[in-house]
């Protein structure tokens, strides 16, 4: 039994200019949406943790 060559035929749509040049904007606008969730989790335990904002 041999093992099948990968695919490595896949479109994947990159941008033509700008910022995100030659990059995919949808898996980087989706690891910084990841990344800006964790910091909020990150702030907010940090803040119940050490009591801020209650009075």
């Amino acid at each position: 039994m041999s093992i099948k060559p990968p695919f490595t035929d896949l479109a994947i749509n990159r941008s033509q200019k700008g910022f995100y040049e030659g990059h995919s904007v949808e898996i980087a606008l989706l690891s910084k949406a990841i990344m800006v969730g964790l910091v909020l989790c990150a702030d907010m335990a940090g803040k119940r943790q050490w009591g801020v904002g209650k009075h």
